[in-house]
């Protein structure tokens, strides 16, 4: 009796371990429960960022909104590039970012007015929805901020 008593003992033990092991796998490999602090997180492969072509974003973003031809989609890309161009030039310079960002609304304000050179009056009217529209967002967002800091 003791004998078989023994014997169900060491099974159960067997039994139980098995099973408890099974839920963790691994601890290097994905497979498994791993209930431990920060688990999850361990075993999930990096998100791969690709660089984004912001000039890229920004021509094709006019060219669908404001339903641009081939030429003017051309030239606004230009406009950008030299935008983008003379932006990161201001950002190198040794002053303070109050004149940067003074510099740098001078610049886009400059680049607005070439692409008011080259709009149909319907497309001029679409860009300064457009403006007024992201403008109004880049407030909301502020506002926002200001309330989650206070």
């Amino acid at each position: 009796m003791r004998n078989l008593f023994s014997q169900i003992i060491l099974m159960f033990v067997l039994v139980t371990g098995f099973y408890s092991y099974g839920q963790m796998g691994n601890m290097n490999s994905p497979v498994g429960l791993d209930r431990s602090i920060g688990g999850a997180s361990r075993n999930e492969t990096p998100i791969k960022n690709e660089p984004v072509d912001h000039i890229k974003v920004m021509t094709e973003n006019l060219t669908s909104k404001l339903e641009l031809d081939a030429f003017q989609s051309a030239v606004v890309k230009n406009l950008i590039t030299a935008y983008v161009k003379k932006t990161e030039e201001i950002a190198l310079e040794d002053i303070p970012s109050d004149a940067k960002r003074e510099k740098s609304n001078i610049e886009r304000t400059a680049m607005e007015g070439k692409f008011a050179e080259i709009f149909t009056e319907k497309q001029k009217v679409l860009f300064e929805e457009l403006k007024e529209k992201n403008n109004g967002k880049k407030k909301k967002n502020k506002k926002e901020k200001k309330k989650d800091t206070e």
